[in-house]
This record gives C-alpha cells, structure tokens and sequence, in this order.
C-alpha cells in the first residue's frame, strides 16, 4: 500500500509540472493588464508552449464566460510573433484578422463589425501601413479610402455617412504626453524619488512598467512587468500613477485607449 501511494503522489506531482511548464493562467482587467485575482476580472489569458526548447507557442485570451476573445501564434514564446491572429466579439464573430511575420504585422489586416458586416481593411509591410487602407460606416457606405507606401501617405480620402467628401484627418495618431517623449522623460526624473535603499546600499537597478492611456487621456491600470527590486517597483508605479493628462490616441478619428510601456533605470552617482 505504501508503495502505490507513493507512485500516485509521484505520478500526481508529474502531472502538474508537465502543466506548469506548458500552459499558465493569468486574468486581466477590461484594459488587458494582469491582475492577480478572478475578483473585477473581464478575461482569462491561457498561455501555451508547443515545447520548452523550441520556444513556440499561443496565447488565447478569454471572456470570463468561456468565450474566445483572441488568439495570437508565437514562433519565440512572449518575444516573436508568428502567423496570423484573430479576435472575436462574445457572440462568435470574428472583429479583427491580421498576420505576423517576425513580430511584425505584415500583410492583410481586416475587421468586421458585430453584425458581420466589413469595418475595415489595411495592408501593412513590416509593422507599417503600405498599400491600400479602407475603413466603411456600419451601413457599408466607404469612410475612408487612403494609399500608404512604406508608412509615408500619398493619397487619402475621407467621407461623410452619405458618401459626401469631407476634410482629410489621419488614420491614426498615437497617444502624446505634453512635450513629446522628452516631457515624459523629464516628468519622471523630476517626480521620482531614490528609494532609501539605493540611498544607503549604492545599488541601482532597472523597472519596466505598462499603462493604459484611455479615451479621455487619463492614466489607468499601472502595472510593473519586470523590477530590479520592490522598492523601485513601488516609486515608478506611484510616479506613473499621478502623471498628468496625455493627449489620447485615435483610431480613424475615434478616440481610443492604448497601452505605453516605459523603462526606468535607477543609477546612484557619487
């Protein structure tokens, strides 16, 4: 008896380590940032490894209900992006379509409204837009029909509901803290504060830190990926956290949310 007991408890224990290093669970807010509870969850993200060696992979994230809300392939497992993604709406319909090739979009991207009916399509050449860029009301009527080589816009057009021509405005814009990535720059060296134990030790260290800018250009979700030390973790997130208005990003001229990932490095000078 003692004998099959400790098989099973050793079988037991196989088992879960075979799990442990070929899937992972994580749960994420409605901003896709990790959190550490199913408490205020929107989604699930279940990681995947084809094998530890060869590095490849998938993430799937889910509705908390059980529905598949979007896949995307991994050649090199959280690093390289490989082959085509997908999204889907909780009914089932797909929302977005679009393809990777060496972590960068490449190719057709295309996205679908709930009802089915087509939202938009662009052409990317490693990550940038190149080719035709189409976007369509909810009635089918065209919004926008532009032309991009290698990024660069050479000719674009944008429409009324009632296929009237209006004002040009860009496709996308990104979201701006004021002053351009040297104001953000500035803002946070002048805001942090060395934590007493760099102060004392001498050591320096490194965090690297996510955050979502919304619609409205306010800062939500900071979230410390990486840190050097719990005490650097801690100030960057408090900096972050405080940090003032961003101009927010569009999206064919919608305001959206989007996420910024910024590096801090801590380095005490004598």
């Amino acid at each position: 008896m003692r004998i099959l007991l400790c098989f099973l408890l050793l079988s037991f224990g196989c088992i879960i380590t075979s799990f442990a290093q070929t899937d992972s669970l994580e749960y994420l807010n409605e901003h896709r940032i990790r959190v550490y509870s199913k408490e205020g969850a929107t989604y699930y993200k279940v990681k995947h490894w084809e094998g530890v060696a060869k590095g490849k992979g998938s993430e799937s994230i889910y509705y908390m209900s059980g529905e598949k809300e979007s896949f995307i392939p991994y050649a090199i497992m959280d690093s390289v992006k490989e082959g085509m993604s997908a999204s889907w709406y909780k009914t089932g319909q797909m929302s977005e379509k679009k393809f990777y090739h060496k972590d960068n979009v490449h190719g057709i991207t295309e996205k679908w409204f709930e009802d089915g009916r087509r939202k938009a399509l662009a052409i990317y050449w490693q990550d940038t837009l190149h080719g035709t860029v189409k976007t369509f009301y909810p009635s089918g009527a065209l919004k926008r029909l532009d032309m991009y080589e290698k990024g660069k816009l050479k000719e674009g057009h944008c429409y009324a509901a009632d296929s009237t021509e209006i004002a040009y405005y860009p496709y996308q814009v990104e979201a701006k803290f004021k002053g351009g990535s040297e104001g953000l720059y500035k803002y946070i060296v002048s805001k942090v504060q060395v934590p007493e134990l760099a102060l004392m030790t001498g050591i320096g260290g490194n965090v690297l830190a996510e955050f979502i800018i919304d619609s409205y250009g306010d800062v939500q979700s900071v979230h410390v990926r990486k840190a050097s030390y719990k005490e650097f973790a801690d100030e960057v997130a408090r900096v972050l956290k405080k940090m003032p208005k961003w101009e927010p990003a569009s999206l064919d001229g919608e305001k959206v949310s989007t996420k910024y990932t910024v590096p801090v490095k801590f380095s005490i000078k004598e």
